[in-house]
């Protein structure tokens, strides 16, 4: 039930991408955030740690994003998956319609504050000492131009803005985003 009220609440806040623009960022950050949120339920709900981080494969934490990600519960509380941890979600970003994976054309970039590539997602759901931001960046030589989700200490997400409306979202200081 929480995580449904948080689903439909994050739907209204956070604007889609325009059509024109990467589908793929789009697609990445809508499953970025469910799985966010359903790490943010399920923590309040079972009083546990969780951990979000990047992974090639169900089995354990590696150090690329672009290549998917995983969450599991971290019951030993150290930021590592355990053999006796359970695997509650591995995304795999893309598949193509015959089921088989087809890699981002572009790339993913995690940067939170002391370059920590994992999420701790603490019992009250919120994201342990980070605050951070994953950036989509558009494949060499595309006129796309980048995108960033943007992640406070309390869990909530909000798409990057564009404050001056020349079509390029900036980061936190005004300047247009660059990859």
């Amino acid at each position: 039930m929480v995580l449904a009220i948080i689903t439909i609440l994050l739907s209204l806040t956070l604007p889609l991408l325009s059509p024109a623009q990467a589908n793929e960022a789009e697609q990445v950050f809508e499953r970025f955030v469910r799985v966010v949120n359903m790490a943010r339920a399920r923590s309040i709900s079972q009083q546990q740690v969780m951990v979000l981080c990047p992974a090639a494969t169900a089995t354990q934490c590696g150090a690329d994003w672009s290549l998917g990600m995983l969450l599991f519960a971290d019951a030993n509380d150290d930021g590592n998956r355990s053999a006796d941890e359970p695997v509650l979600e591995h995304v795999q970003w893309l598949q193509s319609l015959q089921g088989q994976l087809q890699p981002l054309s572009g790339r993913l970039q995690w940067r939170a504050f002391g370059n920590r590539q994992r999420l701790r997602i603490s019992e009250l759901g919120e994201i342990n000492d980070q605050n951070g931001n994953l950036r989509w960046c558009p494949p060499a030589n595309s006129s796309l131009p980048a995108h960033q989700l943007v992640l406070n200490a309390t869990g909530r997400i909000r798409l990057a803005r564009d404050a001056n409306g020349d079509g390029l979202r900036e980061d936190s200081q005004g300047n247009a985003l660059s990859c």
